[in-house]
């Protein structure tokens, strides 16, 4: 049986890595990314195998969530990728 593969942007590393943990250790291949240039440099790589899934964080440094995800949906192959924005603020 094949995994689902999910791409994880988040700048935190400890909540990057809590994710990648949890999904991971049921049934996912799990791919992280600390920000959104980077995903989209590992989306680039992936070539035709795109993810069941994005989750990303909304304030990243480089490219944050929100415009991550506008080019994600400017992209014809990508724009079908389900993506789920997460806000975690701390003080």
């Amino acid at each position: 049986m094949t995994k689902a593969t999910i791409l994880v942007v988040e700048d935190e590393p400890q909540l990057r890595e809590s994710i990648r943990d949890l999904l991971q250790a049921e049934w996912y291949e799990v791919l992280t990314a600390e920000h959104g240039q980077e995903a989209l440099d590992i989306l680039k790589r992936l070539d035709n195998h795109i993810p069941d899934l994005i989750i990303t964080g909304i304030m990243m440094p480089y490219m944050n969530g929100v415009e991550l995800i506008e080019k994600v949906c400017l992209h014809p192959q990508w724009q079908v990728i389900p993506m789920i924005q997460m806000n975690a603020r701390s003080e």
